[in-house]
């Protein structure tokens, strides 16, 4: 499958203080475009990352769920619709899940 792309997902289920979507989609992001000795990405299979939570940690300023979604290119020139267009799909899936099974509709909050 050589045009597969990879998808990291961060589940918060408790640490509060990960609260803030923004700053670790940062961090991450930092992390996941770092380079090897020969310039090489690190983690060259990663082409996107998703950090959201769901009950028992909210977004410090709105105090909701959140999903934050971050693509990487490895081209200045890729295209990342079909990353965006899966996170946004499997985002709605998530709460649809989660709304199915536990009966309860989810207040989220997206910085997109």
């Amino acid at each position: 499958m050589p045009d597969a792309k990879g998808l990291l997902l961060v589940f918060n289920q408790g640490n509060a203080l990960h609260n803030r979507p923004k700053d670790f989609r940062l961090l991450t992001a930092s992390v996941l475009r770092k380079r090897d000795k020969d310039k090489e990405r690190r983690f060259p299979d990663i082409h996107g990352l998703v950090y959201f939570s769901y009950d028992s940690v909210k977004s410090e300023q709105e105090a909701m769920n959140f999903w934050a979604p971050l693509q990487l290119k490895t081209g200045s020139s890729e295209d990342l619709t079909a990353m965006t267009d899966f996170q946004k799909e499997l985002q709605q899936a998530w709460y649809a899940f989660v709304e199915k099974k536990w009966g309860k509709t989810v207040r989220q909050f997206s910085e997109e």
